[in-house]
């Protein structure tokens, strides 16, 4: 197996199998579904399921937006989504069917393509526009005329965005809350291993990341946002504290079970219900506090379940001393940079021009197939290539891969479930509900997951709108089609994610070089200010998070630019180098020291092994990026 194929298959695998956790609340996944089940009962009760199935379009579609907006924001989102999709769908079910309708939906496409390198509300509803639009124009029969229809849909997005609106303010809340559990599940997830994997660290750094954008984005009162500060300030300090305490004390197994268990109960006291919370638990093993980083890390919990318990009672809690240093201005700070990133991504006028053109070509040639080979359900060809055909080659082969399989499982199991319901109508509400519960869930998630859910959901009500038609030939073949197509478009229209690698990497050693300084001043007994410290680590962080996309991606493409070899061992340098100088800054920090002279303390001797460690990690990156950069 030559070096480039084993990258390549450790990159699939990690695809596969290292998704992060969803953050749709299960209290949110419940609501939209009961409005889509509703609306489908509906259907069954008045025996017209084709003409109430298009409610049940425009709630599963409106459902798949998962976010945490002030109210009034989230009116206006809501607003602009529902009226998008509507007039788009409208127009779609005018022209389906002809060749006007490839040109309206490569136009809807390209807009799409557009504005989906900026995020926010507008590339939300353009993804809702296309993909109704697409679903819709290739329906063959639809109850009534466009306008009746466009009507229908717009009325099942309506009722899903009041039901929204009626439990808005529980829900940022709760989103908010998981989104600092789940950090504190992946700080977990980082003591299961004395030497952590890169892709751990990885979905770590991710989970930062969505819990500041979550709590910046959720625009919750002055009270509870300082409750939610702090909390997540207390999980991103003990991420720090547990990343030095492996690092020096290296615990045994039992040692990390303790911790982390404490670390997931605080975690599911602030994702799950009460009855949950309550429950009885288990007594942990020991741990031996004879150091000053275990102490500081148990002290960490201390903080940790004092400020879950302040946000679920909604009562400040005396703060415990903070032996790290680390104040509520690093999640500040953290999230002026989040804003900061996303204002830079709309500022990428050039590359969401070439995104734009890439999806209006790959899902107008689509359309036109669909309407030049007659086939049942000719939609699902060119609703793969939405689905599949992103900015590069690269990110195109890996999603493309993992909702290729979502898809496919769909198209499998799920006719040959509605196959063995003989088409009772409670049956495929039970199996509707259940998939769209997954969609729900898994949206913003596990693209498999997602992927099998969405089909699904989509498969069940095509079925009610045309029962009896070919349920597994037409579309299996769409589907290896599609994915075929949005592999071809990428391989021709795309850009090179590699280009990039001299530049990532070049931003991510000088942060490396910043860092490593103040961090060997600091651990030396010089007065390095602790918001430097902070600053380095978080410049680092943010280098660090750029470059592992350009690193993934190199693996996947036909001709890339730098050697993705390298660029696979550049990142995992970098990750253990990360890795390293996060525990002797958080060891400065604590105030243990390198020794100066006479006998040293097991913990200094430690942070002095640290130290060479890191001259030996420093080195790993240095050559990795002179490889890159020659």
């Amino acid at each position: 197996m030559t070096p480039r194929l084993w990258c390549l298959r450790e990159q699939i695998r990690l695809v596969v199998t290292g998704a992060p956790a969803p953050p749709a609340t299960w209290s949110s996944v419940l609501r939209r579904v009961i409005v889509v089940a509703a609306f489908f009962a509906a259907g069954i009760f008045t025996h017209d399921l084709a003409t109430w199935a298009l409610c049940c379009f425009g709630a599963v579609q409106l459902g798949t937006i998962d976010v945490a907006l002030p109210f009034r924001r989230l009116i206006g989102m809501l607003a602009l989504t529902i009226t998008s999709i509507t007039a788009t769908v409208f127009v779609a079910m005018c022209l389906g069917g002809t060749w006007w309708s490839v040109l309206f939906i490569a136009g809807v496409a390209y807009t799409y393509g557009y504005l989906e390198r900026g995020g926010g509300a507008a590339a939300v509803a353009s993804l809702g526009a296309l993909a109704l639009g697409v679903i819709l124009a290739g329906e063959p029969r639809l109850p009534g005329p466009a306008a009746a229809a466009a009507g229908l849909v717009a009325l099942g997005m309506l009722v899903q965005a009041l039901a929204w609106l009626a439990v808005s303010r529980h829900e940022r809340r709760a989103m908010a809350r998981r989104a600092i559990a789940l950090k504190l599940r992946s700080v977990a997830a980082l003591l299961r291993d004395v030497d952590t994997p890169p892709a751990v660290q990885a979905a770590s750094h991710a989970e930062t990341q969505r819990m500041v954008s979550t709590i910046d984005r959720a625009g919750l009162p002055p009270d509870q946002l300082v409750l939610m500060l702090r909390c997540a300030s207390d999980a991103l300090s003990t991420s720090r504290a547990a990343t030095a305490w492996m690092h020096l004390r290296a615990p045994g197994a039992a040692e990390r079970l303790a911790v982390s268990t404490r670390i997931r109960r605080a975690a599911r006291r602030l994702n799950g219900p009460a009855w949950r919370r309550e429950r009885r638990e288990d007594s942990l093993p020991a741990v031996d506090d004879s150091w000053a980083i275990t102490r500081a890390v148990l002290s960490e919990l201390d903080r940790v379940d004092a400020s879950v318990e302040g946000l679920i009672s909604g009562q400040a809690v005396p703060e415990p001393p903070d032996p790290l240093g680390l104040s509520r201005s690093l999640v500040d700070r953290t999230r002026q940079a989040g804003v900061q990133d996303i204002t830079t991504l709309t500022r990428l006028r050039s590359g969401s021009v070439r995104h734009g053109v890439r999806m209006a070509v790959g899902v107008g040639i689509a359309e036109a197939l669909s309407i030049t080979v007659p086939a049942a359900h000719s939609f699902w060809l060119p609703l793969t290539v939405v689905f599949t055909l992103k900015p590069d080659w690269s990110f195109t082969v890996v999603r493309g891969f993992t909702r290729t399989l979502g898809n496919l499982a769909a198209v499998l199991l799920v006719p040959t479930l509605m196959l063995a319901l003989g088409g009772s109508g409670w049956g495929l509400l039970a199996v509707l509900a259940a998939l769209s519960a997954v969609t729900f869930r898994w949206f913003s998630g596990n693209y498999i997951w997602a992927s099998f859910g969405l089909a699904g959901t989509v498969l069940v009500l095509d079925f009610a709108m045309e029962p009896g038609a070919d349920l597994f030939a037409a579309r299996i073949v769409a589907t290896i089609v599609g994915a075929l197509l949005s592999l071809a478009v990428a391989s021709v229209m795309s850009g090179r994610v590699s280009e990039q690698a001299s530049d990532k990497v070049g931003a991510l050693a000088q942060a490396f070089t910043s860092w490593t300084t103040d961090a060997r001043a600091a651990v030396s007994g010089q007065a390095v200010p602790v918001e430097r410290l902070e600053a380095g680590l978080m410049a680092t962080r943010r280098a660090l998070v750029d470059f592992e996309p350009v690193a993934s991606a190199a693996v996947f493409e036909p001709r890339p630019t730098c050697d993705p070899v390298a660029l696979t061992m550049a990142y995992s340098s970098a990750a253990r180098l990360d890795d390293a100088l996060v525990a002797i800054t958080a060891s400065a920090m604590l105030g243990v020291r390198l020794p100066t002279g006479g006998p040293a303390s097991a913990e200094r001797q430690a942070l002095e092994f640290e130290m060479l460690r890191l001259t030996e990690f420093t080195a790993d990156f240095e050559r990795a990026v002179a490889q890159i950069q020659s």
